[in-house]
């Protein structure tokens, strides 16, 4: 079946243009070509498309595995919050029952049950993206080496906007969301804003203590300066 504009999350017809020019006219292109991470991100990188919508788009077309009538069925889906295989698997009937939306979806318990049962029996062979995991924290013990403790400070700073832009991120993918289930928001083709922080800088004022160490050996001497970080001052965003 071919892509149409507004069948999924991000598939707009421009996308749906960017997609035809690299290839992909039809579902099984598009799960083929963004199966795996290395596949979505040059993807992602050949359209000028952010990752995270490259990856939304890539789970939407994984969970179309679902049903032959994909186009109909990931809607309805969606109106329960369900836009992936990943998030049928970590759910339950009674809780998707419990939804607040449930009836405005559309879905029959049946179908519901034979879709949660693909997906937890079923491989499609789609690759999760999986986030860096930094382990450093704060106060910083940069005593030893100014090396290492400046880059402990620009890791954490890195893990803080990495947070921060996944929470703009989660803001926006949900403000859509509400924006896809409210027909007359919809008719209005009213749009979400997504923000992004691609360039930080910022710098980093350190203190040092600073101490001469002298050496003798019989008549001649050497002296040496140390420079020791004792902390910093402050970093200016």
């Amino acid at each position: 079946m071919p892509l149409e504009s507004g069948t999924m999350l991000f598939l707009d017809d421009d996308t749906v243009s960017k997609l035809s020019d690299n290839s992909i006219t039809d579902l099984k292109a598009l799960q083929d070509a963004t199966k795996t991470v290395k596949g979505r991100t040059e993807l992602a990188e050949k359209m000028k498309m952010p990752l995270h919508k490259m990856d939304t788009l890539a789970k939407q077309a994984d969970l179309c595995h679902v049903s032959p009538n994909w186009n109909v069925e990931i809607n309805k889906l969606s109106w329960i919050d369900i836009n992936s295989l990943e998030d049928l698997r970590g759910t339950s009937v009674s809780a998707l029952l419990d939804h607040p939306d449930f009836e405005k979806s559309g879905i029959y318990v049946t179908d519901l049950r034979k879709y949660m049962e693909f997906a937890v029996t079923t491989d499609t062979g789609f690759e999760e993206r999986t986030p860096k995991k930094l382990t450093t924290t704060m106060p910083f013990d940069i005593k030893d080496s100014p090396i290492l403790g400046l880059l402990e400070i620009v890791l954490q700073l890195g893990e803080d906007i990495r947070t921060i832009q996944e929470k703009l991120d989660q803001y926006a993918a949900e403000t859509e969301r509400a924006i896809l289930k409210n027909r007359e928001l919809s008719d209005r083709m009213v749009s979400v804003n997504w923000y992004m922080m691609p360039e930080i800088e910022f710098s980093i004022k350190m203190e040092y203590t600073t101490y001469r160490d002298e050496e003798k050996e019989g008549q001649a001497s050497s002296e040496r300066i140390k420079l020791i970080p004792s902390g910093f001052l402050s970093i200016d965003l």
